[in-house]
Order: structure tokens, then C-alpha cells, then sequence
């Protein structure tokens, strides 16, 4: 059994092994394609990785944080269906969710 963990990162991959540390999405046996995805949302989420809470709470930024993780939610759901030795999780500021 693998244990995997979503999580928006400013320098590292946004997939991590809970053992392993981070890993690509191609390393774990996940497609070129959903790779792409998971790096395209994390280009995104990384605006708000350096922000203090005073600024994730603004209305503008928490809209997009929860836009990000609805977002990332779905991707953890993606992994899980995909990867089926894998238990998977995500993690976003506020809440940490298991998946499978």
C-alpha cells in the first residue's frame, strides 16, 4: 500500500509519498496528461502558499482558495481511481481530507 498526499507546493512537486517525500505524478504511474493537470494546478495554488492569514482570508483570495481546492479535491479522486495500491490524501490550509 502507497500513501500519497495532494498538496500545493512553492518549489517541490505537489504530489508527495508519505515515505518517499515529493514525487512526479509520472513517477507513481500516473499519465503524462493528469501529470500536466496536477502541475497546472499547483502553478496556480502557488500564489497562495507565501500569503499570511490575514491576506487567505480577503474575499478575492479565499474565493480562489476554494476554487483551487474543490479543484484539488477532484484531482485526489482522480488519483485514487487510477492508482488502486494507493491510498490518497489532500491537504489544504484549513483541512485534511483522506481519500479511498
Amino acid at each position: 500500500m502507497r500513501y500519497l498526499t495532494l498538496m500545493a507546493e512553492y518549489t517541490q512537486s505537489a504530489l508527495r509519498d508519505d515515505f518517499l517525500g515529493p514525487v512526479t505524478p509520472e513517477e507513481v504511474g500516473l499519465s503524462w496528461a493528469l501529470g500536466d493537470r496536477i502541475r497546472d494546478w499547483n502553478e496556480r495554488y502557488r500564489f497562495v502558499v507565501p500569503l499570511g492569514p490575514d491576506k487567505r482570508t480577503m474575499s478575492a483570495t479565499a474565493n480562489l482558495i476554494a476554487s483551487l481546492d474543490e479543484e484539488g479535491l477532484s484531482l485526489v479522486e482522480e488519483i485514487a481511481s487510477v492508482l488502486s495500491d494507493a491510498k490518497v490524501r489532500y491537504y489544504s490550509e484549513g483541512h485534511l481530507r483522506y481519500l479511498r
